[in-house]
């Protein structure tokens, strides 16, 4: 069995066993969330540790229930393009998911990076092109004016973060916006992830999911991020998950951070 299809077959086990509906009442909104193996000489991977921590499970705010499937990635170009591969499989412009937060592990940084765009740069082709005929560079196709990014982490984890902080290099804010994703597969996968959803004018579930007056007018396409957390040593993985929980919310609908 190739590396692709394990996460492939690990994944349809985790859209078949999560529902779509609240027995409870209210909005559901469901969040495909990936990380990456451990690579090099690192032996574990804080982006596994998250994307592992938080399939299978659902919070709720403010009335609203998240729920997340996950997977954890092979380092390398299956791995990448496994969410685009994903979307290919179904219907033209649709998704089972309102959000979608990919995420890997940047060792030089004691900060949570936002990721907002992402190149065409092939992972170990020293700057080959994913696609020879698309754009150099691809946006993230979340409303970021919608999102306050200090909102992110929670009142009550500040003073955790304080005190676990100075491992790596610090901007001082624990959560930042960043235009640079690298050039390895965490870049290649945001972009291949871009372009299915751009190039398919892919939109999540909120038409269905979501109230209309919760999402901004137009149409609107599946939210698609990705994030790099520093090592567990700089950052706990409590707050890691406590964020990328909350940027799931903010994603679909700011005001559930309200």
């Amino acid at each position: 069995m190739s590396a692709f299809w394990a996460p492939t077959l690990c994944f349809l086990v985790a859209v078949m066993a999560a529902s779509a509906d609240n027995p409870e009442g209210g909005r559901v909104i469901r969040a495909f969330v990936s990380g990456f193996e451990p690579f090099g000489t690192l032996t574990s991977n804080p982006s596994q540790d998250v994307a592992q921590a938080l399939g299978g499970t659902c919070i709720t705010m403010n009335s609203t229930k998240i729920c997340f499937d996950s997977v954890v990635l092979p380092v390398n170009h299956d791995g990448a393009q496994y969410f685009a591969h994903y979307l290919s499989n179904l219907p033209a412009g649709q998704s089972n998911y309102d959000c979608v937060i990919h995420m890997g592990v940047y060792a030089g940084s004691a900060d949570i990076h936002i990721e907002t765009v992402a190149a065409n740069i092939m992972a170990e082709t020293s700057g080959g092109s994913i696609f020879a005929d698309s754009l150099p560079f691809l946006p993230i196709t979340a409303d970021l004016q919608r999102i306050q990014i200090d909102d992110l982490l929670p009142n009550e984890l500040a003073p955790l973060v304080a005190s676990s902080r100075g491992k790596g290099t610090s901007s001082g804010r624990l959560v930042e916006w960043s235009r640079d994703a690298g050039t390895f597969y965490c870049n290649e996968t945001l972009y291949r992830t871009l372009c299915a959803i751009r190039t398919g004018l892919v939109q999540g579930r909120r038409p269905s999911s979501i109230p209309r007056a919760a999402a901004p007018p137009g149409r609107s396409l599946l939210p698609a991020v990705f994030v790099h957390l520093p090592l567990e040593d700089a950052v706990p993985l409590r707050v890691d998950l406590a964020v990328v929980q909350r940027l799931a919310a903010a994603l679909v609908d700011p005001s559930l951070l309200a």
